[in-house]
């Protein structure tokens, strides 16, 4: 029986693993899907928040080019004046570090103060003369690196004038650290440049999906951690370990149920094989196993065909005896009696 009990559980553990395998394995296709939508949702939720912060920040430049002191300022191309809207302006555009207010006639760098308007921000401001709107961007080096708006001053829809803000671009990382990335990658460039980057890097390969983020040129790569981690297959592996071994400690209980079972219904059983070949009564016998009352009825039935035999050979005997004794009887008489030519023609 320990060997069938052994057996069944090599079968059940079998089974389990088998069972779960199937079951993890056919929903990986699902996990990955699920898994993938929802980075993807993460990158454009991400990519988002950027181009509303810069969207925000060119709206509000471009609403302070509407001032009527910065108008008038540029119009008298008064210096005092300038500077004095510049630095109202300044105050209230937040993540700023220089805000300039620029004369159409502006050909020179301006290196006086901190962050430095280099020849990049140079050609963004006369593009801004010109007419056209040039797309927002992160520029200099070292203290210098700042992020780049132009907005052009308007008088009776003429371009007079030019904001140029100078802005740190903290903002990125703080967006970043807001976002739920956790265990996923992702990092905004510009170019080849890495601007703000959060997650884990340890899953970076050379492919990554990309979202261009609207209204400036910067690019999101994301990278999406894998389904099948470590830590999910050793939970699922101790989950199937865990259930295969309840399963052999129950069927191993069970065995030792019935093992017990068996040990008192034996003793109730031999002790009525022992009643009978003793020629004892057959009494009630208590069996836990209803199984085994078949065992008990067929003795009891049993013992009854013995005692009719028994019966019935007694009787058989008796009849017997007195046949013979009469036939015995019956023949002396016959002797005696009969005459003796029937007695020779007997013979």
């Amino acid at each position: 029986m320990v060997r069938i009990f052994g057996i069944a559980s090599i079968f059940i553990i079998c089974m389990v693993l088998f069972a779960g395998a199937g079951v993890f394995w056919l929903s990986i296709a699902d996990l990955k899907e699920a898994k993938r939508e929802s980075v993807d949702a993460l990158a454009k939720g991400v990519a988002y928040s950027v181009s509303s912060q810069v969207s925000l920040f060119e709206k509000t430049l471009a609403q302070m080019a509407t001032d009527a002191e910065v108008v008038l300022a540029v119009s008298t191309a008064n210096p005092l004046l300038i500077e004095s809207a510049a630095n109202k302006l300044q105050r209230f555009l937040p993540h700023t570090l220089k805000l300039r207010i620029l004369l159409p006639d502006v050909k020179d760098v301006d290196e006086t103060a901190i962050p430095h308007m280099g020849y990049a921000d140079l050609a963004m401001v006369q593009k801004t003369l010109a007419g056209t709107s040039p797309q927002s961007i992160i520029q200099g080096q070292g203290e210098n690196r700042h992020f780049a708006i132009t907005t052009a001053i308007k008088k009776d829809e003429k371009v007079i004038g030019v904001i140029l803000a100078s802005l740190e671009f903290s903002f990125i990382d703080a967006i970043l650290a807001k976002a739920p990335i956790t265990d996923n990658l992702v990092e905004i460039k510009q170019g080849t440049v890495t601007l703000g980057a959060s997650g884990d890097t340890s899953i970076k390969t050379d492919s990554s999906e990309t979202l261009k983020i609207a209204g400036i040129n910067w690019q999101l790569h994301y990278w999406g951690a894998s389904s099948q981690t470590l830590s999910s297959i050793s939970m699922v592996m101790g989950v199937l370990i865990v259930a295969s071994l309840f399963a052999c400690a129950a069927l191993f209980f069970c065995y030792y149920q019935i093992i017990g079972l068996l040990k008192k219904d034996q003793s109730s059983i031999l002790q009525a094989v022992k009643d009978l070949m003793t020629g004892k009564e057959l009494g009630n016998y208590t069996v836990k196993l209803s199984e085994m009352k078949v065992i008990i009825s067929t003795l009891v039935q049993f013992k009854r065909i013995l005692n009719n035999k028994e019966g019935n050979g007694e009787e058989a005997e008796e009849s017997n005896d007195i046949t013979d004794s009469q036939m015995f009887n019956l023949d002396d008489l016959s002797v005696a009696d009969s005459p003796a030519p029937n007695l020779k023609k007997k013979l």
